[in-house]
């Protein structure tokens, strides 16, 4: 109803298809944005490999892997994949 209002579509016969593509892409854009550091932790986490020299793997495990991103990066590194 957000997007209907915005997009001036009084919605009688239901939704437009503009309202509907609106609406589609606002929680799209929602999903990803709230997805994206758990997937971004994820791939970081099946991406590491051990240190040739110690052999030691880069992250611990999730909490490790957050920590680290967050002091290293800050807060946007988490979003480092967002367009």
């Amino acid at each position: 109803e957000v997007v209907a209002g915005l997009l001036n579509d009084p919605m009688t016969n239901g939704p437009s298809l503009a309202t509907r593509l609106g609406a589609s892409a606002t929680a799209g854009f929602t999903a990803a944005l709230f997805s994206l550091p758990f997937d971004l932790i994820k791939s970081r986490l099946m991406a590491q490999k051990p240190d040739p020299l110690t052999g030691e793997m880069p992250y611990k495990g999730v909490l490790d892997c957050t920590l680290k991103i967050a002091r290293g990066e800050g807060p946007m590194g988490f979003f480092s994949g967002f367009p």
